[in-house]
């Protein structure tokens, strides 16, 4: 049998197999049983997070002669085997990136009026809809509306924004979101144990995960450029790292050691070595980067960061010269990956950051210490006028499904400027998890990211936004949750006395005798 790679391989067959996306499935099993299909649905989200795949699985589901209890597809039968093995009449998947004229779309309508050869319908899966040229969606729109009864169609694209609003108009839409990296990991090691793979040691596993950036395809696609190296499906670090072109675990440690530590000498001898093997400068970027913030949120999660940094070492820098290392850093990089002797750039920007205590003061690098609330001499600190609870206030009329969950947390501490970011960083204790999620989806992200600069008034590529855990002690030192909550009482209570002061008034009330009425409601406005 033809090796099979694991991203085909490893399918969901069942709905429950799919990983990160229960809220589509629950929705789609949930009109099944209650038999509300739509005509036309729309799957949209980042490459690689199962768009496809439970399309085909939903078709599988419909079609399916042999439905299970749980409205999942049997996977036996005659209509299950021909989608499954890419030969059915009645399930038809089109590329909407080679398939983008309007004579194309012109096809698909001329044999959407046939029959299904079998069963109750036809299923047509356009993917990379979003290639489609106008005059293909113009032609397609009609169809779109009013398909026959006995079609489906199911549009999956990476970007819905490059769709016409007529088209969106006409389907249901689902949002996929990105798969968190811990659940790529579980589903990492539940491949391995099925597939017989083995890892030299979970560090491997937490990167794997990590590189597939919430995309189950992207970390599938890597794990198979690895296992090309491991014939005995033994991978181990030696393995993981060369391929992939990164720089080992060992030596990242004492890279980042060093960095800490001061020691330029060994940090331009890790670097130089690092040149020697020819790793990628961005790549080598992304892991210390990856590395510091790992660390800095370690502070706050009290996870332990060992495989990283020796906590000794650590216990030796405040958060804010850790910070300042990543800020530093980041910026640095950023211009140095576009210079022309880039590598001359970057073994400058190792001595800067190893010198950081000769240049400057300990005081100026460590005085952010938030329990001392003091200021920085050589970073600049600004708190803005306006506060987080007025931001907090402001979303109830801006954006309440935003506010609702940012109310399950709290801010750490006002936001406010270190250096060229503004920092704003909330905090959710572990049983408001789904609050978390719901803020960390991409797309929401963006979208609080812009109400905040906004707000404040600051371009939103200098907004730092961390969502992270905190303690419940954590939580009542903040104090902002019951500010919200007592704000939210105080206002009613100004409306409760507005409206009888209303109705209370002898105009509006002789008014009543006149009409021989009486005033049911009082509306206030802001």
């Amino acid at each position: 049998m033809a090796y099979q790679v694991l991203a085909r391989k490893c399918r969901p067959k069942q709905f429950e197999a799919v990983i990160g996306q229960s809220h589509i499935t629950r929705a789609l099993q949930n009109s099944l049983k209650q038999k509300t299909l739509a005509h036309a649905y729309l799957f949209t989200g980042t490459r690689g997070v199962g768009k496809t795949s439970i399309a085909r699985l939903f078709a599988k589901a419909i079609r399916c002669e042999n439905p299970k209890n749980d409205f999942n597809p049997c996977m036996v039968c005659s209509s299950c085997q021909e989608i499954e093995s890419g030969q059915s009449l009645d399930y038809l998947e089109i590329d909407g990136a080679s398939h983008n004229k309007v004579d194309d779309v012109r096809a698909i309508i001329e044999n959407v009026h046939f029959m299904p050869s079998s069963g109750s319908f036809k299923i047509y899966v356009i993917d990379e809809v979003h290639m489609l040229s106008d005059s293909a969606f113009n032609a397609l729109l009609k169809t779109l509306e009013e398909p026959p009864s006995h079609v489906i169609f199911i549009l999956a694209t990476t970007d819905a924004q490059k769709l016409l609003t007529t088209v969106l108009s006409r389907v249901q839409r689902f949002d996929f979101r990105p798969v968190p990296a811990s659940i790529l990991r579980d589903h990492a090691l539940m491949i391995a144990k099925e597939e017989n793979i083995k890892f030299e040691n979970n560090l491997i596993v937490e990167q794997l995960a990590e590189l597939g950036s919430g995309s189950v395809r992207d970390m599938l696609s890597i794990w198979d450029q690895i296992l090309s190296l491991a014939p005995d499906k033994n991978i181990t670090g030696k393995i993981f790292y060369e391929v992939l072109g990164l720089v080992s675990a060992q030596e990242m440690k004492k890279l980042i050691s060093g960095i800490i530590s001061c020691q330029s000498e060994s940090v331009l001898l890790i670097f130089n070595k690092c040149l020697n093997q020819n790793i990628d400068l961005k790549k080598l970027s992304q892991q210390i980067l990856n590395s510091f913030y790992k660390i800095i949120q370690s502070l706050d999660t009290k996870e332990s960061v060992e495989d990283i940094v020796d906590s000794k070492l650590l216990a030796q820098m405040s958060f804010s010269e850790l910070f300042w290392i990543y800020e530093s850093f980041l910026k640095d990089s950023t211009w140095a990956l576009k210079a022309p002797l880039s590598h001359q750039v970057f073994s400058l920007i190792f001595q800067k950051l190893c010198w950081r205590r000769k240049e400057f003061s300990v005081q100026s690098i460590n005085s952010i210490d938030e329990k001392k609330n003091e200021k920085l001499d050589n970073v600049r600190l600004e708190i803005p006028t306006k506060t987080s609870k007025e931001f907090l206030i402001s979303l109830e009329s801006i954006s309440p499904s935003i506010k609702s969950h940012l109310d399950q947390g709290a801010f750490t501490k006002e936001p406010q400027f270190l250096g060229d970011k503004f920092l704003v960083d909330y905090g959710f204790e572990s049983d408001k998890n789904i609050s978390k999620e719901f803020l960390l989806d991409r797309d929401i992200n963006l979208k609080l990211i812009k109400l905040i600069a906004e707000f404040f008034n600051i371009e939103e590529q200098k907004i730092q936004l961390n969502i992270h855990n905190i303690t419940k002690e954590m939580v009542k030192e903040t104090g902002f949750s019951s500010y919200i909550d007592q704000e939210s009482a105080n206002q009613e209570e100004i409306k409760k006395q507005k409206k009888e002061r209303i109705l209370n008034d002898p105009v509006i009330q002789e008014a009543q005798k006149i009409f021989n009425s009486k005033i049911d409601k009082v509306i206030i406005k802001e």
